[in-house]
């Protein structure tokens, strides 16, 4: 009898159904596990850039478009504690945000950098934002973006990004933006009925 039952028991929880969670982390709701090292002037959460996504002069073709951007300065550093699970891979575009209707190609990279059991580091230049004169002095534009791809090793533990401007430029107030950071992974597979611990 205890057999049939610690068999059936057995059976119950190797089969029964199972939903997958935690596929995707995104850095802007991940924040309680990011921390703003370098560059944010005393902030503790990182803001959003919303000009693109809500003007139609701005961006014509894609007003509604679906990435978030994250501003930072051109020297800013931030860490994501994203224990990430084997097969994760990272997500991002990258832009700057130049002022006014002159070509803004100021030498400046973002870096990430893997610690854990595998380390890695991919260091990316941030396009050049050319010249467009339709925009007005003093307007911030976005420039164009670079996607960004980063396969994690196994074992990743935390994400460093940040961001180097050429060591001549003194204007610590450039920015950039981060376009939705994100962790993509495998997911973990969850009993419906414990699902609520998890959440």
């Amino acid at each position: 009898m205890a057999v049939a039952l610690a068999t059936g028991v057995f059976l119950f929880t190797r089969f029964s159904p199972r939903l997958a969670t935690d596929l995707r982390r995104d850095l802007l709701t991940d924040q309680d596990r990011v921390q703003l090292l370098e560059g944010f002037d005393g902030e503790s959460r990182l803001r959003v850039w919303s000009d693109t996504s809500r003007s139609v002069l701005r961006d014509p073709v894609n007003p509604e478009r679906d990435e978030i951007a994250l501003l930072l300065r051109r020297r800013a550093r931030l860490s994501w504690q994203v224990a990430a699970r084997p097969g994760a891979r990272l997500e991002l575009g990258v832009a700057r945000l130049a002022t006014g209707p002159a070509e803004d190609a100021a030498p400046c990279a973002l870096t990430v950098l893997v610690s854990g059991p595998g380390l890695l580091d991919v260091t990316v230049p941030v396009p050049p934002a050319p010249q467009d004169a339709s925009v007005p002095e003093g307007v911030l534009r976005e420039g164009p973006a670079l996607p960004v791809f980063v396969d994690l090793p196994e074992g990743a533990e935390t994400l460093e990004l940040f961001t180097t401007a050429d060591v001549g430029d003194a204007d610590d107030s450039k920015l950039a933006v981060l376009l939705s950071p994100r962790v993509l992974q495998p997911p973990r597979g969850v009993p419906r009925e414990d699902l609520g611990a998890v959440m």
